[in-house]
């Protein structure tokens, strides 16, 4: 069964009358927010959907900001009152690189005081002054903090967070401290920053961190040697191979869910230079894209199609709205949609969007949050979780994100230094 023809067999086995149950959550219980604030970055990380490998930017991104105007329309004052906790963050963009993010701040805290905000960036971008004043707009809001990505030190940081200027960063980092605000530093650990973990620990507290976190990285998901999952690749803007970037040897840096459910595939990423061109056409999100990297074994297939869903979105009561305005349950329903590989995921969310009318039906400009996460496409997300194989149209998102024993969520987030050394 294709995945139309299976949800046509929903929509006409009375699919218009689901019962709450088989809604993700009720338009009053939500009560976090993930906004992707915008979808421009100074970086060009290797392993973000934004870009290929590190290259050229995904073709399928118009440079956009989530205007404070639309933010109020989407998110109003009454609506914001029910909402303890937003986080800035996204699949595509830095928050930070957002022209006008302190007034949108201001805002959350002019409608709800108590509301929490986080906010995770590279910390590359803008002058100290920009630093100084989201500093001033969070300082006085108890639990909101800023998480800086820095994974490594000066002399490593730029072989993922491509683009970032060391000494900048640092300044910038300096200038959001002073103002007394709370910031945190997030570290993901690659075999070439491994080793300067204790080193930027305590750099960390020099520098008057609250906190340090250690992330196991999610995105090696293909092998890039005989020996199996350990590396990705980066390339230059001209498409030629640069370099590598590598899982830590440190077994307890490791993400091991992602090691489990990436064995199987024997592709070769290594090409001196990517033959693709980033052209676009206003079809670009309707067509197979053209990086034909993954494939899925009948097994895979089966495992994925199989498994409960156990929606770490449904427990929180979480929203995701991206850059353009559209709302999804979460950021790995969503990022699909603009991705540039041809990958089911991408084929599958495209689809069911298009059968549910296209994307101004969860577009929170033209249609209000309530009519969105009570309609179709939220409630079709739910009803597949039901389903028993891919096939059927259970969603692929779902299932690689939070699928029970596949989910690689809980290795992913950010822990606590010691605790992942002792692993």
């Amino acid at each position: 069964m294709s995945i139309r023809q299976a949800i046509k067999h929903l929509f006409h086995s009375g699919f218009e009358k689901v019962e709450l149950s088989d809604q993700i959550y009720r338009y009053e219980d939500i009560s976090e927010l993930h906004v992707e604030a915008t979808n421009r970055c100074n970086a060009a990380c290797p392993q973000c959907a934004r870009n290929v490998f590190g290259s050229f930017t995904n073709p399928n991104i118009d440079s956009n900001d989530l205007s404070l105007e639309d933010f109020k329309k989407i998110c109003t004052k009454e609506f914001l009152q029910q909402i303890k906790y937003v986080n800035f963050n996204g699949n595509l963009g830095d928050p930070c690189a957002h022209k006008d993010l302190v007034n949108i701040i201001n805002y959350i805290s002019e409608s709800n005081p108590k509301t929490m905000v986080n906010i995770n960036t590279n910390g590359g971008m803008k002058t100290p002054a920009f630093w100084t004043d989201l500093g001033n707009a969070l300082k006085d809001n108890i639990g909101s903090a800023v998480h800086f990505s820095i994974d490594g030190l000066q002399d490593t940081n730029h072989l993922y967070r491509q683009g970032v200027d060391w000494s900048h960063l640092i300044e910038n980092v300096k200038a959001f401290l002073a103002t007394g605000a709370e910031a945190n530093w997030d570290f993901i650990a690659f075999k070439h920053n491994e080793h300067q973990i204790d080193e930027a620990k305590k750099f960390a507290k020099e520098l008057g961190f609250a906190k340090f976190f250690l992330k196991k990285s999610g995105r090696f998901v293909t092998p890039a040697k005989s020996d199996g999952y350990s590396a990705a690749p980066v390339y230059k803007k001209d498409k030629s191979f640069s370099h590598l970037i590598e899982a830590p040897t440190h077994k307890g840096l490791q993400n091991e869910r992602v090691q489990e459910t990436s064995t199987n595939s024997k592709l070769n990423l290594f090409p001196n230079k990517l033959k693709v061109e980033p052209n676009r056409t206003k079809d670009t999100k309707r067509k197979l894209s053209f990086l034909k990297l993954f494939r899925m074994s009948h097994e895979e297939e089966e495992r994925l199609g199989s498994c409960s869903i156990h929606c770490e979105v449904k427990k929180r009561s979480s929203l995701f709205i991206n850059a353009n305005g559209l709302i999804f349950p979460c950021c790995w329903t969503a990022w699909p949609y603009d991705s540039f590989w041809d990958i089911p995921d991408a084929r599958q969310t495209r689809e069911v969007i298009d059968f549910f009318d296209g994307p101004d039906e969860i577009n929170g400009t033209k249609r209000s949050i309530k009519e969105i996460v009570e309609g179709k496409f939220f409630k079709y997300i739910a009803s597949s979780w039901k389903l028993s194989s891919i096939a059927d149209g259970k969603l692929l998102s779902c299932s690689k994100t939070c699928g029970v024993g596949i989910s690689k969520l809980a290795s992913e987030s950010p822990r606590n230094y010691e605790s992942l050394l002792k692993d």
